[in-house]
């Protein structure tokens, strides 16, 4: 159960960070990043994986 919540944990903070660091980290250091739809839903789709193997370990430990 200990590596279900932190996959889930993991998968979260990974979201947060990418937000925090492509909103305003990023642009602050190398200028604005002009990023298209496709590559924020690329970087979206990380965190989502993590959180979803989460649950997918949590569910088979059931």
């Amino acid at each position: 159960m200990l590596s279900v919540t932190k996959l889930i944990f993991l998968g979260v903070i990974q979201g947060i960070f990418s937000f925090i660091a492509l909103k305003w980290l990023l642009p602050r250091l190398i200028g604005e990043l002009g990023l298209e739809k496709k590559h924020i839903w690329g970087i979206s789709i990380g965190f989502i994986f993590t959180i979803t193997n989460g649950i997918a370990v949590w569910l088979t430990l059931m």
